[in-house]
């Protein structure tokens, strides 16, 4: 048996851009986990949120014919 639990949360407070990362995993009868909190500079959080809009519309697009296709710097 075996099985893996991960998770990454990203917030904006204050002007700072925290993140918390888990990781928890059991195999060959070993069961470790990772775990890390940092902060990084406010764009940080804003650039993220950008990028992972774009990949869904980029994504969608695909889907739904009358949405644009989005260009990507790196296409």
């Amino acid at each position: 048996m075996s099985f893996r639990y991960s998770y990454t949360e990203v917030s904006s407070h204050a002007g700072r851009t925290h993140v918390r990362s888990n990781k928890t995993q059991f195999a060959d009868g070993k069961l470790t986990r990772e775990a890390f909190e940092g902060e990084l500079d406010g764009d940080a959080y804003h650039q993220m949120v950008n990028e992972a809009q774009r990949q869904m519309v980029r994504s969608l697009s695909w889907f739904l014919p009358w949405m644009p296709r989005l260009r990507s710097d790196r296409d």
